[in-house]
């Protein structure tokens, strides 16, 4: 009906001119409120955007015509409203209008005001705001007056942030410069390095609030290196974190790229004070790093951005999702893994550059010395960074104690480079427990570890067998095949790789043939290292025997013609 407007009755029969009589004007109630509204909702804004109206009167109120009304603070349009006829609200109860319905009508910044308009265009509440905070709302309190809160309640009677930042006016400052104090119980939680998917956007950092109160960590900040990677992302106004509360920040947010090999991540307070620092020196594809029982992270295959951290490896048999199914991931079925760690597995020998590789393959071989049988489960084998793919061991890998394990080419695709490579034996926290590196090779050649920790490369190669440190003369290649060796000739050695080392002289009776070198070289993780001694006397002793035989052989020819030559005379 239009306000103003009237209907004419029928006048007496002896009246003659018909008096209109007005209708009485609609009397709208005064108890519909704005409660509650959420110009910048965490999802999206044309879906999830509302506001709340609410009924303090004691009977039910018929909606229809009412309108919301958007505007800028100098009274410029946005965007309106109208309620449908259908819609009204009961006694004390709440009515929402999500933005899917109204269309989006909050702006997120500047100076704005939502208006509740009645029929008759009078307005019944006009809440002003200026700018939003994504994830708050904006709440009206006893005194009309509008404040936001990260507890959002649509439907529901409004709820306010546990500490709310009291006005200057009503609570003066006691000491114009204190000294804040920030919450020792907000830690890093979990974080991504290297997700299945855009580095840009999936990487994620998780904070946790292990402290019974709410805390503020606007302003609080993030980062990788000090002084060096990205650039600092600092916590914006508005982010809360609930008692034993998650926060997630994703890389598209932070910019913050972590890198898949070594890096940190640190989370700083407001002063500049490192209040977390996460180190970690590789990373696998899916897997996330958990913190664990006092300050140390584990790997899992288990991500869980704003939950409870579940620590699993991906089980042996992982079942594949349907290709019809849009996710392009595999479902794998997890199981608990308790992992094992243990500073007492070495590398003891390596095979980069096969003679022959259709008879012998390259391989890594470790060595468990270990009073105890290790799993290997979350341990992984690669070599220098940015070479081949790592390879991770299974769940059902185990090194038993004093033994020997093979990693070979065909079942870990490592491919070792014939000179400047590593083999690298990583934990499962991601530690570099074993690192061998060389420079050159020498074809049909192993590199084994001696009893003192230091490296020698060997012709006898012993794969699964226990070192044996044998360095044979071989011709160079360079030279004919029928030109007689030089006289004094040395032992060609590949190299001798040792943390600090000095070549020490050792004497020609241990060497198959005179030398000096390294002392390495001769030592025997097997204990038979005499071994080319004995077969060098052994060769000398038959060339003396037989040069004694031909000496008696000769002298007995002469005598023979002797007398046969006196005899004719």
């Amino acid at each position: 009906m239009i306000a103003g407007a009237g209907v004419f009755q029928r006048a007496w029969a002896d009246d003659p001119t018909p008096t209109p009589v007005p209708t009485a004007t609609p009397d709208y109630s005064t108890d519909i409120h704005i409660n509650e509204f959420l110009p910048d909702p965490v999802g999206a804004d044309a879906t999830d955007e509302f506001v709340e109206l609410y009924n303090a009167s004691i009977d039910p109120v018929d909606l229809s015509g009412w309108v919301l009304f958007s505007s800028k603070s100098d009274g410029t349009s946005i965007k309106s409203f109208i309620i449908s006829a259908d819609v009204s609200v009961a006694a004390k109860d709440y009515v929402v209008f999500y933005s899917s319905e109204t269309g989006s009508m909050l702006a997120n910044t500047g100076d704005r005001v939502v208006s509740l308009i009645d029929p008759l265009q009078v307005t019944h509440e006009a809440a002003a705001y200026s700018g939003s905070h994504t994830g708050k709302s904006y709440n009206r309190m006893d005194n009309g007056m509008f404040i936001e809160s990260a507890i959002i309640t649509p439907g529901a009677a409004n709820q306010f942030d546990p500490t709310p930042t009291p006005s200057p006016t009503l609570t003066p400052t006691p000491d114009p410069t204190p000294v804040p104090v920030y919450s020792d119980a907000i830690r890093i939680n979990e974080f991504i390095p290297n997700p299945a998917g855009d580095d840009t956007k999936l990487e994620f950092i998780e904070l946790y609030n292990a402290s019974e109160d709410a805390v503020d960590i606007a302003g609080w900040k993030l980062d990788d290196i000090a002084d060096g990677g990205s650039s600092v992302f600092t916590i914006p106004q508005g982010v809360a974190l609930s008692a034993h509360g998650y926060v997630v920040f994703y890389s598209d947010q932070t910019k913050i790229a972590l890198n898949n090999d070594s890096d940190h991540v640190r989370l700083l307070r407001p002063d500049g004070v490192v209040q977390d620092d996460a180190e970690y020196a590789s990373s696998k594809e899916g897997y996330s790093y958990n913190h664990i029982d006092g300050s140390d992270f584990q790997q899992s295959s288990h991500t869980t951005p704003g939950e409870e951290n579940i620590i699993e490896l991906p089980s042996p048999t992982p079942t594949p999702t349907p290709k019809a199914t849009s996710t392009p991931k595999i479902t794998q079925t997890s199981t608990p893994i308790d992992y094992q760690f243990s500073t007492k597995i070495v590398i003891n020998e390596i095979y980069p550059n096969p003679s022959d590789s259709s008879i012998l393959n390259e391989f890594i071989e470790l060595k468990n010395n270990d009073n105890r049988s290790i799993s290997l489960a979350g341990w992984t084998v690669d070599d220098i960074d940015g070479g081949s793919k790592p390879y991770h061991f299974k769940n059902t890998d185990y090194i038993k104690q004093n033994q020997l394990f093979i990693i070979d080419k065909k079942t870990s695709n490592i491919a070792l480079n014939n000179d400047h490579d590593s083999a690298r034996l990583i934990d499962p926290d991601g530690k570099i427990m074993a690192l061998v590196s060389y420079e050159k090779t020498f074809a049909g050649q192993s590199y084994n570890r001696t009893l003192d920790g230091l490296y020698v490369w060997s012709d006898g190669v012993t794969p699964g067998k226990e070192n044996m440190i044998s360095v044979q003369e071989k011709p160079s290649q360079t030279v004919a095949a029928k030109k007689p060796a030089a006289k004094n000739r040395s032992a060609r050695v590949a190299g001798v790789s040792r943390i600090a080392s000095s070549a020490t002289p050792i004497s020609p009776s241990y060497l198959p043939w005179p030398s000096t070198v390294e002392r390495d070289v001769h030592e025997s993780i097997a204990g038979t290292a005499a071994i080319p001694s004995l077969q060098n006397a052994k060769q000398r002793l038959f060339v003396i025997f037989g040069a004694m035989c031909a000496g008696m052989q000769l002298a007995s020819g002469i005598s023979r013609k002797e007398k046969i030559w006196f005899g004719r005379t």
